[in-house]
């Protein structure tokens, strides 16, 4: 494992979002833009200008919420009820451009939503494979670092290919935070 220079910020175990609240997420976020896609179909039908526009308008919408509401202190609706925020491995809010990306992972395929919710459980860290790739953690809105420690990579092989990722190393007294 290669080290750096740079310092990175890790959690107390109970601080990182498992299963139960990225699934939380999941379902208030899906059940916004569902209502979102409803409203501005009803819109569209009322207005025949905005009909010719309607999936460009919806996607705007999608990607406003999903990638800007992110990179801002409000997060989105499901962040907010789950009690999540969205932090680099150095614990610092993410940048436009970088939850752009994460949610570019999000949609390159079809089954990473499902696979992200599975690779969590298994991960200390709790993890998605998108997070590891964007070097992010998902954790409760008022967490706290536990500690910091250098930023490493790792080489992972998944899915045929191999990964060559960041994480945060910690002290091994405090590793079963």
């Amino acid at each position: 494992m290669a080290k750096t220079n740079k310092q990175g910020a890790y959690y107390a175990a109970r601080d990182y979002a498992g299963f139960l609240r990225r699934l939380l997420v999941v379902l208030v976020d899906s059940a916004f833009l569902l209502l979102a896609f409803i409203i501005l179909a009803l819109i569209s039908a009322a207005v025949p200008v905005l009909d010719r526009f309607f999936w460009q308008l919806y996607l705007a919408t999608c990607y406003l919420y999903l990638a800007v509401l992110k990179s801002s202190s409000l997060g989105t609706i499901g962040y907010r009820v789950a009690g999540v925020r969205l932090v680099t491995l150095s614990g610092q809010t993410l940048n436009l451009w970088q939850t752009s990306c994460r949610l570019g992972f999000l949609i390159l395929g079809p089954l990473n939503l499902p696979l992200d919710l599975i690779i969590l459980r298994a991960e200390p860290d709790r993890q998605s494979m998108r997070d590891k790739i964007m070097g992010t953690f998902v954790v409760r809105r008022h967490a706290m670092a536990a500690g910091h420690g250098s930023i490493r990579y790792r080489r992972l092989f998944w899915m045929s290919w191999c990964l060559t990722l960041p994480e945060v190393a910690r002290d091994q007294e405090n590793s079963d935070l």
